[in-house]
């Protein structure tokens, strides 16, 4: 898996636009905030259109992951922030450590391969 920053697609403020290496385009960011001795990181990653303006999926809801973590470590806040990004672009974290399950449910590459997903009833005799 890979990306690629672009610039000549605006997204919303503090979010950088990436052309993920099947072509989908993601606005991600991360902020993070200190609160009782803890960094407090808050995520997010959206798939858009050239425009920047967030696709819906065949359900009708947006094409969003979000991601929240916390860290006591203040010298590798930065590298977690990455991390956090990472995580949310379907990318391998460098720094922290977590689980398939949570690093599948806060890909932006899941919630895209989801949102082509009809909804409905399966047509079982063609299932079967």
């Amino acid at each position: 898996m890979s990306y690629e920053k672009r610039e000549d697609i605006a997204g919303e403020p503090g979010e950088q636009v990436v052309m993920l290496d099947d072509g989908a385009l993601v606005a991600v960011r991360c902020t993070r905030a200190v609160q009782g001795g803890l960094i407090q990181f808050t995520g997010q990653a959206r798939a858009i259109d050239e425009d920047g303006k967030t696709l819906i999926g065949l359900d009708g809801t947006a094409v969003v992951r979000r991601l929240a973590h916390s860290d006591r470590n203040a010298s590798r806040a930065d590298a977690v922030a990455r991390d956090c990004l990472l995580a949310l672009l379907g990318e391998a974290p460098e720094t922290v450590e977590w689980g398939s399950q949570y690093l599948l449910d806060v890909s932006i590459r899941q919630a895209i391969a989801l949102a082509s997903i009809q909804p409905g009833a399966v047509d079982a005799a063609g299932a079967l």
